[in-house]
């Protein structure tokens, strides 16, 4: 409201000025007998009124988008960002401007910007979220071909150090896998069977390979399907195992 307080009292000293300048012989008693108190009261409760209007009509907007993307059939994971972005780029802002929406027209400008803040989030997260849904299908059906077990034709062992990867060890036809599309089952040597799960990360068109992570770490599998890297580590700066992978063998079976 002191954005409509400030407004009447320039007004009202102009009046006071107006009739001071004019009257030579005055004083502060003529000065308050001619300022018109319920004028100006009925002038602030016509702004006032307009101000809670404004405001109500741009928290109804912000609420029934809120309950617009509540009540559609989305994602959840989906709803969840579209409210995210929409209150923090839009809601959060227009808050913290703390506007005179005694303005209609300032009001209109107001409600403009957040109708086209709330359809281009609502549009560029739904794409987001298309693609990255597309691309964990990709993931998922990459090495649909490629169920089963394979020899290996060669493994090698780097540890970082340095901030670089160096090589420790390198041995060739000493290792098996079986891959069933959720795991990949691997053995080195007379070891046991070990494990990882396969939840996909990303797709690098760079280096042509799929990430996929796990509580052991990161797997990332080339997508001709001839190389597997393994890291025992979440931030993948321990150690890396590459497996180069051979002929499949259907007697190659994980116990």
């Amino acid at each position: 409201m002191k954005h409509l307080f400030f407004p009447l009292l320039f007004l009202i000293t102009i009046n006071c000025y107006s009739q001071s300048y004019l009257s030579p012989a005055y004083s502060p008693t003529e000065i308050e007998s001619q300022v018109n108190v319920p004028l100006a009261m009925k002038a602030l409760a016509i702004l006032k009124g307009r101000y809670d209007n404004n405001s109500a009509r741009i928290n109804n907007f912000i609420n029934d988008a809120k309950t617009q993307v509540n009540n559609s059939s989305l994602d959840k994971n989906l709803i969840q960002n579209i409210q995210n972005r929409f209150y923090l780029e839009y809601v959060k802002p227009y808050y913290a401007k703390r506007y005179d929406l005694s303005s209609n027209s300032l009001t209109e400008n107001i409600v403009n910007w957040l109708k086209g803040g709330f359809d281009y989030t609502l549009k560029t997260e739904t794409a987001k979220f298309l693609e990255e849904s597309d691309s964990l299908k990709k993931g998922v059906r990459a090495f649909i071909g490629n169920y089963g077990g394979y020899s290996i034709s060669l493994i090698e062992e780097y540890l970082f150090l340095d901030n670089k990867w160096i090589q420790i060890k390198s041995e060739k036809n000493n290792g098996f896998i079986y891959y069933d599309g959720n795991i990949l089952h691997f053995k080195r040597g007379n070891s046991n069977w070990k494990n990882r799960e396969l939840n996909y990360k990303v797709y690098s068109t760079a280096l042509k390979s799929y990430t996929y992570t796990s509580p052991s770490g990161e797997t990332t599998i080339d997508d001709a399907f001839t190389k597997i890297t393994f890291y025992n580590s979440t931030e993948n700066t321990d150690k890396k195992y590459i497996y180069i992978i051979g002929k499949p063998d259907k007697n190659i079976l994980p116990k």
